[in-house]
């Protein structure tokens, strides 16, 4: 495996994951980045260790990924994953922990990555009850929610030859 330095200065200037915002913001999606500041330090592809915490969009489970240095020559078991519930978020607090400071990692990825699950967590939950229709949507701001429901109940057939629900005469 190449090094983390020849890595970094590949993929410094620009690689798939980076995404431009404005004139001046350059934030990076890449799987291992928690913190999603394009640098060497923050690199999920560059470094040899990373942490990653991310939610699948079809289960809407939220994974732990710990990439390691071991198996970094085969891909498929360079990264070791692990599903966390979102049921017991102070569980999954527990087992960040656990298992980023047993293993030796960065302090700095632990607090990202307990940011990252808290943040995912919410999402996870906001999801759950959108979903379930407990949670009305809202758009723009300080706006009233829209009533999805509200086109198809209140609606009336059109009576045939007599007034409309808008109080005009039918057209002849």
């Amino acid at each position: 495996m190449a090094s983390p330095q020849l890595l970094w200065a590949l993929t410094r200037k620009w690689n798939s994951f980076q995404v431009t915002r404005g004139p001046k913001a350059v934030l990076s999606a890449e799987p291992g980045n928690l913190t999603n500041v394009p640098g060497a330090k923050h690199s999920g592809l560059a470094n040899a260790r990373s942490v990653d915490v991310a939610q699948d969009p079809v289960t809407g489970k939220v994974t732990l990924a710990l990439k390691t240095r071991s198996a970094a020559t085969k891909p498929k078991k360079a990264t070791h994953k692990l599903v966390l519930k979102t049921a017991d978020p102070h569980r999954g607090n527990r087992i960040i922990k656990k298992l980023i400071s047993a293993q030796f990692y960065n302090p700095r990825n632990e607090r990202a990555a307990l940011q990252r699950y808290a943040k995912t967590v919410l999402a996870a939950r906001r999801a759950q009850r959108q979903s379930a229709g407990a949670l009305k949507v809202r758009y723009g701001r300080g706006s009233q929610p829209y009533d999805f429901t509200a086109r198809t109940k209140g609606v009336k057939p059109a009576a045939a030859g007599g007034d409309d629900d808008d109080g005009m005469p039918a057209l002849s």
